[in-house]
């Protein structure tokens, strides 16, 4: 309201002080035009002068008086009462004849004494002035009064309406504090501050309901997946104690359990490399690569592991480099795990590997695929969660974080794991990455 006042004050202050200046301005030349008649033709000329712009005043006011104080020309027909209104100016009120109608109207002129007694008033009709000041006060006036008015209503319903939503903010906020994960912030779609507010923070409440249950899961899973190996460490090292060993049979058992803890090493680490690379804390250095050379060093040391179980590769390669930005480790991490997921799933018989790279837009595809029975399409989307494994039984090895790794690789890329059916049977998982990663 300060500001809208403060508004209204200048422009009144402008406009008043511009059409003042004019007509001091209108007052100044005409006393040069009579200074210059003055000094031409003295008080002759300067009287024939004030009687010739006085038969056509218009707003100007003219008197020329006598050192006897008799009007010599003019349109007053007296020296009127006048007050100082400062810097030599003079105001005072005469009376105007319009339409038979005498009017009292305000003035603002300049007087002068010349040589010998001789007295000149040359001024202007300030009356239309005043009233044009005073219809722009009382419009200044009501105009700030109305905004006043409308801004006080149009705060008031703001005010209100900025109430009711955050109040509904306040009580989603409530619900969630009190374990109800699955509230969300309304959002009217109107698209301003509070409502882009909403969508980001329900956003990141999808993604910290998205981590509860993965963290769920994780708890439920690592209790299944981990008592197995924990119980079977715990029984062969009691039934050891319990009978008579010879030290070879002490190294056997210790050698077994080494083994099994290493195994449970493996999927702590693998859990927590997924933990780290969803959550952005582990910081990955990027350089420039040869892709091409990464998926074959990748191949040569999955080879022989291959040759063991009879499974051989078909490489679709480009001939020329293909360099991209990423991280050395963490690709050849992901297309080993792809390669080691498709030896285990693979063709029993006949196992046949492919591997490629293609380009398609702004985006470039690794892929790996085996011959085997593939995923049925409603597990697609769930096999890239922690622990999951579609051989519910766990007869083959593996604890279901392999695919999980590869996803937030991906991600951590910029990028996707794309899991689709092989043609004409079998698994297609395929890295998707941007060409500016």
């Amino acid at each position: 309201m300060l500001s809208t006042s403060s508004l209204y004050a200048y422009l009144f202050w402008n406009t008043v002080s511009l059409i003042s200046n004019q007509t001091d301005t209108a007052i100044e030349a005409d006393i040069e035009d009579l200074s210059q008649r003055f000094k031409e033709g003295g008080i002759p000329s300067l009287a024939r002068r004030v009687a010739v712009l006085s038969r056509d005043p218009r707003l100007s006011i003219y008197l020329l008086i006598d050192p006897e104080g008799r009007p010599m020309a003019g349109n007053l027909n007296k020296i009127p009462d006048m007050k100082d209104a400062g810097e030599d100016w003079q105001e005072f009120e005469f009376v105007r004849i319009t339409n038979n109608f005498e009017e009292k109207h305000a003035a603002r002129a300049k007087t002068f004494t010349l040589p010998q007694g001789f007295f000149l008033l040359v001024g202007r009709d300030v009356e239309e002035f005043h009233k044009f000041s005073a219809v722009i006060l009382n419009a200044m006036i009501y105009g700030l009064g109305m905004t006043i008015l409308f801004g006080l209503v149009g705060g008031v319903i703001i005010s209100r309406n900025f109430t009711r939503r955050i109040d509904s903010i306040n009580r989603t906020s409530s619900d969630i504090m009190a374990g109800d994960l699955s509230r969300r912030i309304p959002v009217t779609g109107s698209g301003d501050e509070i409502d882009r507010l909403g969508i980001n923070l329900n956003k990141m409440l999808s993604r910290i309901e998205s981590l509860m249950d993965g963290m769920r899961d994780v708890t439920d899973n690592i209790a299944h997946d981990l008592r197995s190996p924990i119980n079977r460490i715990r029984n062969r090292l009691e039934v050891t104690l319990m009978k008579p060993a010879t030290t070879e049979d002490y190294k056997k058992v210790i050698q077994e359990t080494i083994e099994e803890a290493d195994e449970l090493l493996a999927v702590f680490n693998a859990l927590l490399s997924v933990a780290q690379l969803e959550a952005g804390a582990r910081d990955i250095q990027k350089e420039m690569l040869d892709v091409v050379d990464i998926i074959k060093q990748a191949v040569e040391f999955m080879e022989p592991a291959g040759e063991e179980i009879g499974a051989r590769f078909d490489l679709d390669l480009p001939e020329t480099p293909f360099f991209t930005k990423a991280a050395r480790p963490l690709l050849s991490q992901a297309l080993i795990n792809l390669i080691d997921n498709a030896f285990k799933y693979g063709h029993s018989d006949e196992q046949i590997i492919s591997v490629g790279l293609t380009k398609l837009n702004n985006m470039f595809i690794i892929y790996v695929a085996d011959n085997g029975p593939g995923i049925p399409p409603s597990d697609m989307s769930r096999v890239t969660e922690r622990f999951v494994r579609l051989d519910a039984s766990r007869n083959r090895p593996g604890s279901g974080l392999g695919l999980s790794l590869v996803s937030a690789i991906a991600q951590r890329h910029g990028g996707k794991l794309r899991l689709q059916q092989n043609f004409p049977q079998g698994l297609k998982a395929e890295i998707v990455l941007p060409l500016d990663t």
